[in-house]
């Protein structure tokens, strides 16, 4: 019998009382904090929009797309009358002429030698990572959103919801439009910036599940951010009734007076979520014991005047801490190990989650300059050209001339007869009304080769015929000089990238709790399996002090060249085996890392092979080596045959030699 039961009762009934009135207490205090917070950032996130020009970025992408709007005369205040009847589209052909769908691959040096090892880590890691969160099509829209707008985003982002068998959560990676991202004005670095804000579509029953709030009665707002001009938008507000369920999330990054990442989130009046410090953990307690918990009710031990009893509290708060302390013995990059109990750090990523990537850099501009703005001029000129040229060749045709005494109808019937007399009939004739159009194409001609020369790209550089390089070698310079000038572009996107690689590793430190696998290439180019685990990077200062080692050199490595797929690697391949400066098995294993068919299959025989010929090698001796350098009893057998019993010995297989040596071996008493 539990004689404390009453007394634990009366407790129980006093807790709950205290916690009813506490949480209504605290609920009006977060309300009101959140209240000031929503309209803080409402106002902030109102300015920051006003400077946003989306109209322009509309313009830019139904250019990209084919607009058979033409611009009006500058010089005139006479808006056209007409639209373009025939779009000769050159946006779009130079667009989808930069198109690169290679992906820079991370390259990690650590600036420490006794962490070498951990940059390889990082290095597979994040190129397993790559892989996992389908970068190929994000990096194929941005390869069009980015000469389009001038700049594409890239955003990094952890899914606490994401479940596996020995972890949960994982990293995801996002494109947004530059439509969605408002910057914060006259800050043109994204990560020197205090704050900006962040628009997507999502649906009501998101928000429901996400944050716990019912808004399918709310309207969708800033359409205009988050589709192609707000095509959904009704009034003044470009707002829309929700009708199928979505509505405008608007997120808030920004950095407090600490220097830390913070994020708040709102839907129209309504606070989703508030969490200052975004990067530090977050740690359920129990308000009464102050013990982890995440149960309803906390089931932990506490003492009260000496009895031991279950805590039994119904409140909790949400701690945000920066230190964690281990459950387990951890070995670390040092190679010591620190003991179950100590306070460890947890990592803080002191960067923003987005990576900007720009097209060719702008003073005084937070993106970059776009290609379609470069070239808007010469687009609308053709159009116009072409539209007047299809004009001129649309209305020609023919005149037929007829006597005016000669009553006849012309159809277009083949072979139509007209009767009449022969002097009238002699002077029935016609006459062609041909268009002349060379101007025009001449004019058109001229500004594509004008928006070809802005943009550095050439016939070569396209695939086209080019006359003027009138050998292999002068088209090569030719698309060399072309590359060049599109360097820059380049280089753009592999400081993206660098950036991004450098973000992932920022985020498996803050948010790898348990090793995480990971495939990699051993020095034999073998699959290896390994585990990415944080701890290998924790290292102690001068004072004793654990920390989070992040001395690395990132850096995006791509082939820079010219050709933009395998077929020039293997070819290259080719000679180089040709050569001699790479042998049969290091061919195969560089085709093996192009994933050429059956390349692994092949490069097994050829290892198995060699390691047959190297072990026939050590048992038998080569032609013409002293007998010496074999063990007695093989001399001796071979000694003893003639020279026709040795030329046939030696057109044996090594395994069919092996197998006589032993046979004669045995004979003699002895073995192999």
């Amino acid at each position: 019998m539990d004689l404390l039961a009453p007394f634990k009762k009366v407790v129980s009934k006093v807790k709950d009382v205290v916690d009813k009135v506490s949480d209504s207490i605290d609920k009006e205090a977060d309300e009101a904090k959140n209240s000031e917070r929503l309209q803080k950032w409402k106002k902030k996130f109102d300015t920051a929009k006003a400077s946003h020009n989306v109209d322009l970025m509309d313009e830019r992408e139904y250019l990209y797309l084919g607009n058979r709007m033409v611009d009006k005369n500058i010089n005139s205040r006479d808006l056209p009358t007409k639209h373009a009847n025939n779009v000769y589209n050159i946006v779009f052909e130079f667009i989808e002429t930069q198109v690169n769908t290679q992906i820079p691959q991370p390259s990690v040096k650590s600036m420490r030698q006794e962490f070498a090892e951990q940059a390889r880590m990082i290095e597979d890691s994040v190129t397993n990572t790559l892989k996992r969160i389908d970068i190929e099509d994000i990096n194929d829209a941005n390869e069009r959103i980015t000469p389009v707008q001038g700049y594409s985003i890239m955003e990094l982002a952890w899914n606490p919801d994401i479940k596996h068998q020995r972890y949960r959560g994982d990293l995801e990676l996002y494109s947004r439009h530059p439509k969605q991202l408002i910057p914060q004005p006259r800050v043109y670095r994204l990560q020197k910036m205090d704050y900006f804000f962040v628009l997507s579509t999502v649906t009501a029953d998101y928000v429901e599940r996400r944050y716990g709030k019912d808004m399918d009665r709310e309207q969708e707002q800033f359409t205009e951010n988050t589709s192609l001009a707000g095509t959904t938008s009704v009034n003044n507000n470009r707002s829309s009734l929700n009708g199928d369920g979505t509505l405008t999330e608007i997120v808030c990054w920004y950095k407090d007076e600490d220097g830390d990442i913070g994020k708040f989130v709102w839907v129209n009046d309504t606070v989703l979520e508030d969490l200052p410090k975004y990067f530090f953990r977050r740690v359920r307690r129990c308000e009464e014991c102050g013990q982890i918990s995440y149960e309803d009710v906390c089931e932990n031990t506490i003492n009260v005047d000496g009895i031991e009893m279950e805590c039994g509290s119904k409140r909790f708060k949400t701690h945000v801490e920066d230190k964690e302390v281990l459950y387990e013995d951890k070995v670390i990059g040092d190679g010591t190990t620190v003991p179950a109990g100590t306070e460890v750090p947890y990592f803080i990523p002191p960067v923003y989650p987005e990576v900007i990537r720009r097209n060719v850099p702008r003073n005084f501009d937070f993106g970059g300059q776009s290609d379609v703005d470069v070239i808007r001029d010469q687009q609308d000129a053709i159009k116009k050209a072409v539209t007047k040229m299809e004009e001129k060749v649309m209305k020609s045709g023919s005149i037929i001339k007829l006597p005016e005494n000669l009553n006849v109808s012309i159809t277009d019937v083949t072979y139509q007869i007209i009767k009449g007399q022969i002097q009238d009939l002699q002077h029935i004739g016609a006459e062609d009304l041909q268009a002349d159009i060379g101007n025009e194409m001449a004019f058109i001609e001229k500004q594509y080769d004008h928006a070809q020369s802005m943009l550095g790209i050439t016939n070569s550089f396209q695939g086209k015929e080019d006359n003027s390089a009138k050998s292999g070698i002068a088209k090569q310079i030719q698309v060399q000089q072309a590359s060049g000038r599109l360097q820059s572009k380049q280089y753009n996107k592999n400081a993206s990238f660098k950036e991004l690689f450098e973000l992932m590793f920022y985020f498996k430190l803050a948010f790898y709790d348990e090793p995480r696998p990971y495939l990699s290439k051993d020095i034999d180019g073998n699959d290896a399996y390994k585990d990415f685990d944080k701890y290998k990077f924790l290292m102690r200062d001068d004072n004793g002090e654990l920390y989070y080692n992040t001395d690395f050199l990132f850096s995006a490595d791509v082939g820079s060249g010219l050709p933009k797929d395998p077929i020039f690697m293997y070819n290259q391949i080719k000679e180089m085996l040709g050569m001699g400066a790479i042998d049969k098995l290091q061919y195969w294993t560089i085709l093996e890392s192009l994933n050429f068919p059956m390349a692994k299959q092949i490069k097994s025989q050829i290892e198995e092979q060699m390691q047959q010929e190297a072990m026939a090698n050590q048992q038998m001796p080569p032609q013409g080596a002293p007998m010496g350098q074999t063990p007695p009893a093989v001399e001796q057998i071979l000694s003893g045959f003639t020279p026709e019993e040795m030329d046939h010995f030696r057109q044996l297989t090594p395994e069919e030699q092996q197998g006589l040596i032993n046979q004669m071996l045995s004979d003699l008493g002895g073995a192999a």
